[in-house]
């Protein structure tokens, strides 16, 4: 057998105690085999050849015998595509505030998508509605009916009438008017339509 500076080139050990390794300098003229397993003949496998200035890749011998390991197919990993997670293109989020109309279009985002007053909102609302919180509405699972609304702000909001407090989760139909916080005459009303794209 021989020796590991015949074959590879010069062997050696980096200091570091117990966390030594042993590093072997590859020299050109030098053949690895790319092989998982110690089984069959060197020429069994893939090997690099080195040469003087480039490194090529030898073909492997084709394993035909049958006590040979058989070689299994790789199948490409298609990537799971989820779903719910983009809602459909035609829906646009419409909020009305004190600074006028503001619009989201929603197929250009994925769920959930957060309206506050907050700047790292996907709609943010005007600071001159107090009552809106930084983070006060999340909407879910979209459709061409609706969305899921997820309420997080102190004041909660109103639909159609029917008054949703913080922690509540319910289903918001498309052309329902919301609005956001308190609904009194002390400061300007901020509101929020679903409605399909013209």
């Amino acid at each position: 057998m021989e020796s590991a500076h015949s074959v590879l080139g010069r062997a050696g050990v980096i200091a570091g105690g117990a966390n030594a390794k042993t590093v072997i300098e590859i020299v050109p003229g030098a053949r690895i085999v790319l092989s998982a397993l110690a089984r069959g003949e060197p020429g069994d496998y893939p090997r690099v050849l080195l040469s003087q200035g480039e490194a090529a890749v030898a073909p492997a011998t084709p394993v035909s015998p049958a006590d040979k390991a058989p070689i299994t197919a790789i199948t490409p990993i298609a990537v799971v595509r989820q779903r719910g997670r983009e809602p459909p293109r035609e829906l646009t989020l419409t909020a009305s505030m004190a600074s006028g109309a503001r619009t989201l279009t929603l197929g250009a985002k994925a769920t959930p998508v957060s309206v506050g007053r907050s700047r790292n909102q996907d709609l943010v609302v005007d600071w001159a509605h107090e009552g809106v919180s930084g983070h006060h509405i999340d909407l879910m699972n979209i459709d061409d009916t609706g969305a899921e609304v997820a309420v997080h702000g102190d004041n909660g909001v109103t639909v159609e009438g029917k008054t949703h407090p913080s922690g509540h989760r319910f289903r918001w139909r498309v052309n329902e008017r919301m609005t956001l916080g308190r609904a009194s005459g002390e400061e300007p009303e901020c509101t929020l339509m679903l409605s399909g794209r013209s």
